[in-house]
This record gives structure tokens, sequence and C-alpha cells, in this order.
């Protein structure tokens, strides 16, 4: 589920395109804002499934890197509980789920971009309302990294490959192994800062031996939570018990209330 025009979905490239990219040269192709909570959204990647994206997110007082959900963000009215993302180095992509009332407006005015570019025109925009960082300020220093994989398996040696990549690394990843019924299948996913090129492709070369997917995002989220807990405790531990999803009911359409506009 998308709010996007067709013929823009159709030039947004997929999930991890541009990955590898310096910051000067990745590429904005949407703006999605939350004017209620001053949260503004830059779409750089979209899902085969029209609903996940990555994208670069502004708040009015701190910026971030991260994936996100059309339909979450949908059934959530926008996300306005940022505070703890601040307290933890390097998960500045963690999002919380309190709610505003408000709801995603598309950018209709908005066209491709350099992110830099984009972002400096935001940030000029939120200095009129004394907010933001500074204009010249670099982009979010760490880039969120998200890779699942399902397998028919267990994947036990799979997964052990990728824990001591992790352990033994100096990085801040962490691998989690999802057995059913959370999800049909058995799956791997490993979420945290991006790391260098060579880690990453010993991972991803462990991950490729099953199919590469993602997860849904409530349950992604769920995982991110974890993994805050995790960070606050100073120490690793092994992520392979049963994960259930409470999914919040969804809200009924129709008019809103006056007070909430």
């Amino acid at each position: 589920m998308t709010i996007l025009p067709d013929a823009l979905v159709k030039r947004i490239p997929p999930l991890h395109t541009q990955d590898s990219l310096p910051d000067d040269k990745l590429t904005a192709y949407a703006r999605l804002t939350l004017k209620d909570a001053g949260l503004t959204w830059f779409i750089l990647e979209l899902h085969t499934d029209q609903d996940t994206f990555s994208g670069y997110l502004i708040d009015p007082q701190k910026e971030q890197f991260g994936y996100f959900s059309f339909t979450y963000l949908e059934e959530h009215l926008g996300i306005a509980s940022l505070d703890l993302l601040g307290e933890i180095p390097g998960e500045g992509f963690i999002l919380g789920l309190a709610e505003s009332p408000s709801t995603i407006e598309y950018d209709e005015n908005f066209t491709p971009k350099p992110l830099v570019e984009a972002v400096r025109k935001e940030r000029i925009a939120q200095h009129l309302k004394s907010q933001g960082l500074p204009t010249n300020a670099s982009l979010a220093p760490h880039r969120a990294y998200y890779y699942g994989a399902s397998f028919t398996h267990d994947a036990a040696s799979i997964y052990k490959a990728i824990r001591d990549i992790v352990l033994k690394e100096s990085v801040n990843l962490s691998a989690f192994r999802i057995p059913p019924p959370a999800l049909p299948n058995w799956h791997i996913v490993v979420i945290g800062d991006w790391p260098n090129k060579a880690i990453h492709n010993q991972i991803i070369n462990e991950l490729r031996t099953g199919l590469l997917t993602t997860i849904p995002y409530d349950l992604l989220m769920e995982l991110f939570a974890r993994k805050v807990e995790e960070n606050k405790k100073g120490t690793w531990r092994e992520h392979h018990t049963t994960i259930r999803i409470k999914r919040k009911p969804k809200r009924q359409k129709g008019k809103r209330n006056p007070r909430n506009r």
C-alpha cells in the first residue's frame, strides 16, 4: 500500500539499491510530511510490496536513516515518540509507537533530487521555526542495516556463522533467528548500523543460502525494540525464541474528531 503516484513508484529503486552509495550520491525520490509532529521523510528506495521503504527522517531535533512502512504509518497516523533514539548512539532509526493526530501527506511539488540538497532545503525551512540542525551539517552518521532471509529448515549453522561474525567484529549489529509459527518458515534477520563492506559481504553470503526477503514491519519494530534493550544492558544475547506479534486493531475509516484536526 502506498500513497505515491504509480508513475513515481516505477521510478523509485528497490530496497538496498543505494546502500553502497556515499551520502552525496543518494537520491531522494519523494517527500512525505506529518505536519502536526514536524516530521519529514525523504524516500530513497521502495520494496516490491510497495509498502516498506528506506528513507531519511527529519524531526525538529534530529535526523536519521531508517526503514519505514506506509501501512504502519497509516494505521498509527504518524509516530511522535522519538525521544528514546537520542539516548542510544547508532540506534537512530528505531521508532516509538506513540500516535500523533494527523495524516501523512505526499508532497506533489517535490521532484527527485540529491538527498543532501533536499535535506538542506528542509533545514532552512525548519530554521524559520527555530528548529532543525545547522544547514551545513552532515547527514546522520549511521546508515540503517536490515537484511533478512527465509529458510525451509532451522538454519542453525547459518545463524551460528552470522552470530560469530557479529561477536568477533566491532560492529553494532544484532542477529535474530525467528522460528515458526511467528512466520511461515524459519527466518534470520540482521539489523543495526551498516558495517564495512567486507563484513557485509560475509553476512550476505550466509543469508543468500536462503531466500532474501523482508519481514512484517511490526515484527521488525519488535526486533529493533529488543535490540535497544540489549544495548542498554551492554551485553549480547542469543536471539532465537518464538516471537509473538500483538497488532493494534485497525482504525475505522470515517469522519475524524474535529478536535484532532
